[in-house]
């Protein structure tokens, strides 16, 4: 999912492969080089906030194939968290 979510298509012109490889290595919890969905929702959920981690957390989950894309608005969202 985050592999599909390309900065320069949401207007980061100045995000390199290196700040990509940051964030996921920063994130990785078993060093495989990739974000499972444990480690996206380390870095998206919000740590100073318990009552609104803890919605978020209880929230259905549902497959998302590697083939299948994020709502506009969602990566649009994603790539502003990324650029801050």
């Amino acid at each position: 999912m985050l592999t599909r979510l390309n900065c320069r298509d949401n207007g980061v012109e100045e995000a390199t492969e290196a700040d990509t490889h940051y964030i996921v290595k920063y994130f990785d919890s078993n060093s495989d080089e990739m974000l499972d969905y444990e480690d996206l929702m380390q870095m998206v959920m919000p740590c100073d906030n318990q009552y609104l981690r803890a919605a978020i957390a209880q929230r259905d989950i549902y497959e998302v194939t590697k083939h299948d894309f994020l709502d506009a608005e969602i990566e649009a969202e994603l790539t502003r968290l990324f650029e801050k």
